[in-house]
């Protein structure tokens, strides 16, 4: 992994702009212990006196994330290709004028973790996927496909298909369906993640069709597992001599 960058704010009005998207993740519960959840959507609110975020109530497919005093939280703010990220205990809530939704404070992080995306570097590796597409995630039936990757990395995979199968995958994805890959890693891992489509293209001399998937709402360890395995592929190819662009 790359060392991780931490970036004083040295104008803290303008990194927390009222109206910036940020990312929430719940880390652990006040009382009681909870695996990480997330990421919620949400904006910043306001900045109070330099010192006091609050932000709206983080929402997820519609439904809200409602924080207690004591509550860490994890802090995604993206700007560009470049994530800051902190954590910091919910100090207070108080509801929204006329509204059922609230507003929560946290301390304003003075310095943040700075994550280049570029940290997600694609890694040629041919791996056999499936990929499944369906409706609704409680749809019993789905359509699957064969594919294999062209290349990985801890944000998403390029996939290639034969280019009957990439037509009907295009169209399928086209009326907002879901879709997921399935693929092993590390002596028989299996992933098995959401992914969100990207962009594609065709050759069409060879007949097969390229497309990229960005994953969603990864898990952190599964994310990790992934990285972890293209370091390993990264050493092996580098003692073959192997030459790539990373």
């Amino acid at each position: 992994m790359p060392e991780e960058i931490i970036e004083k704010i040295n104008n803290l009005n303008e990194f927390y702009k009222p109206g910036t998207k940020i990312d929430v993740f719940l880390i652990l519960r006040s009382v009681g212990k909870e695996d990480l959840d997330g990421p919620y959507a949400s904006l910043i609110s306001f900045l109070d006196n330099n010192e006091v975020l609050w932000i709206e109530t983080p929402m997820k497919q519609g439904y809200p994330l409602i924080l207690t005093s004591g509550d860490l939280v994890l802090i995604n703010i993206k700007k560009g290709k470049i994530i800051y990220q902190f954590q910091g205990l919910i100090l207070e809530r108080k509801r929204e004028p006329n509204t059922n939704l609230f507003l929560f404070a946290l301390n304003a992080a003075k310095e943040v973790k700075k994550i280049e995306r570029r940290q997600f570097f694609r890694l040629p590796v041919v791996l056999d996927v499936k990929l499944t597409i369906k409706k609704d995630i409680k749809d019993k039936d789905s359509i699957n496909f064969k594919g294999k990757t062209k290349d990985l990395s801890g944000g998403g995979v390029k996939v290639v298909f034969k280019l009957s199968d990439y037509k009907e995958i295009i169209k399928l994805i086209k009326e907002e369906n879901l879709v997921f890959i399935e693929f092993e890693i590390d002596k028989k891992k299996k992933i098995n993640q959401k992914i969100k489509f990207v962009n594609s293209y065709t050759d069409n001399e060879s007949k097969i069709g390229f497309i990229s998937f960005c994953f969603e709402n990864i898990p952190r360890g599964v994310q990790d597992s992934i990285i972890r395995f293209l370091f390993a592929k990264q050493r092996e190819m580098k003692q073959k001599g192997i030459e790539f662009n990373d």
